[in-house]
């Protein structure tokens, strides 16, 4: 069971609404990297793909009969002396929806943090972000009893709402286990029917048993399709580096919480082969993914989550 409210968490193993609660001031770094466009001082500043009248202006074009008169560019239409006008964007509150699993398939780890906590953290970091911008947060959180849904709500409220979700997940997951499916498949096609053209879907999963030789399964590619086709879907792959690069030969201890045993490295050129396998699992995966405009980016158990979505933020601004 996860930690009551008030009570210490396990570093790394698990983690409590404060911990989480505490992440708010950490999702400024990720602010920095992004600038939004200012296009109203109401709380919801983004702009819609519908068109009409309002304050965000988008484009001068010639003037088409039907066109609103009071919108004719003058300046232009006297440069040009053919009649142009003014077309404006509407702005919409826009929605984040964060699928995060904490299942028991998640709790594990050789470096910093469990995978669980890791995503746990990657989602409060993400939803404190968006509900300083103004949108609104809805989650869908895998346990291994059955997925917590969080309809969208505005800003702060939502994303304490996705904080207790997570909480409540961890406190379900028990012990750590592989041989409790993954709850993602059922998760992706509850948050099929939420999608829509202003949702952001981002995934926090580990897509490593998903994936088996190369191909996720036929629900979670399913569902990953059904989502990319309404809403901009990205994954974030929740990885721990003993899955991508062996231990040199050695002895390395290992426990499950309960039983402990050792882990023997292998030679340089099992740990060659075994990388290669990774990769072109990795490849193939992605190619996958793509094709379904998803896009996959990586979390390491190794990393604090603020230095892991950093680089995401670095290499889209636009991320969120």
């Amino acid at each position: 069971m996860a930690p009551a409210r008030g009570a210490p968490a396990e570093a790394g193993v698990s983690f409590r609404l404060e911990d989480l609660i505490a992440l708010r001031p950490l999702a400024s770094r990720l602010r920095a990297l992004y600038t939004p466009p200012v296009v109203s001082t109401a709380p919801a500043g983004q702009r819609s793909p519908l068109r009409g009248r309002g304050v965000d202006y988008e484009e001068t074009r010639p003037y088409q009969p039907g066109d609103d008169v009071r919108n004719i560019d003058w300046r232009v239409t006297a440069r040009t002396g053919e009649p142009h006008t003014k077309i404006y964007r509407e702005e919409r509150e826009r929605t984040l929806l964060v699928v995060t699993d904490v299942g028991p398939a998640m709790r594990f780890a050789t470096r910093r943090a469990f995978k669980s906590v890791v995503a746990a953290e990657c989602a409060a970091l993400l939803a404190w972000a968006a509900a300083e911008r103004g949108d609104r947060v809805g989650a869908l959180v895998c346990g291994p009893d059955h997925v917590v849904t969080v309809s969208p709500q505005p800003r702060e409220r939502g994303a304490l709402a996705l904080l207790t979700a997570l909480v409540e997940a961890q406190g379900t997951s028990g012990a750590p286990s592989a041989a409790v499916p993954s709850r993602l498949a059922e998760a992706l096609e509850a948050a099929g029917s939420m999608a829509r053209a202003d949702v952001r879907l981002i995934v926090l999963a580990d897509l490593g048993p998903a994936a088996g030789p190369g191909r996720a399964p036929v629900r979670i590619r399913t569902g990953l399709e059904h989502c990319a086709a309404h809403s901009r879907t990205s994954c974030g792959w929740v990885v721990d580096p003993i899955e991508h690069t062996l231990p040199a030969p050695g002895d390395y201890p290992v426990s499950d919480g309960s039983r402990r045993w050792t882990l023997r490295g292998v030679q340089n050129s099992e740990r060659r082969d075994y990388r290669h396998r990774y990769e072109a699992r990795v490849e193939t995966l992605r190619a996958e993914l793509e094709t379904h405009a998803v896009e996959l980016f990586f979390v390491s158990t190794a990393d604090a989550p603020v230095e892991a979505l950093h680089e995401v933020f670095l290499r889209s601004p636009a991320f969120l």
